[in-house]
């Protein structure tokens, strides 16, 4: 894998394995992958983040149904260089089809290396030490 950031992520939405914020004792790393926004009838459904030019970001779940449960966060970032972000989480909802939750945090999840495939569709955001 490259290390990049880059512009490229800012203002695009990308598939992340787990909503940030729903489970706060497994911050370590998390995947994105591209979605590929040329098909028309793609439909964007399950775990999404976007990195907003304001330098917010939001995380997502969606389904095709509203039977089901629907956790988002919301939260910060700030580039530090090419390679590292630090992320900050402000704020973690859920409601649905489950226990429905607000809280507010003001938690500094630490610094990311930004790690990406060579086709970079595939982004790896991992916490370095503390």
């Amino acid at each position: 894998m490259n290390s990049l950031f880059g512009q490229e992520i800012i203002g695009e939405t990308w598939y992340i394995n787990t909503i940030i914020g729903i489970n706060l004792s497994d911050t370590k790393s998390f995947t994105l992958n591209k979605i590929n926004s040329e098909d028309e009838n793609h439909y964007i459904l399950g775990n999404t983040i976007t990195f907003n030019k304001d330098n917010t970001f939001s995380c997502n779940y969606s389904a095709p149904c509203g039977n089901d449960c629907f956790p988002s966060s919301m939260g910060t970032f700030k580039t530090i260089d090419k390679n590292h972000i630090r992320l900050f989480l402000k704020e973690f909802k859920q409601s649905g089809y489950c226990k429905n939750i607000e809280i507010k945090h003001n938690l500094d999840l630490g610094v990311y290396i930004l790690k990406t495939t060579d086709d970079k569709t595939e982004l790896k955001l991992v916490r370095e030490k503390r």
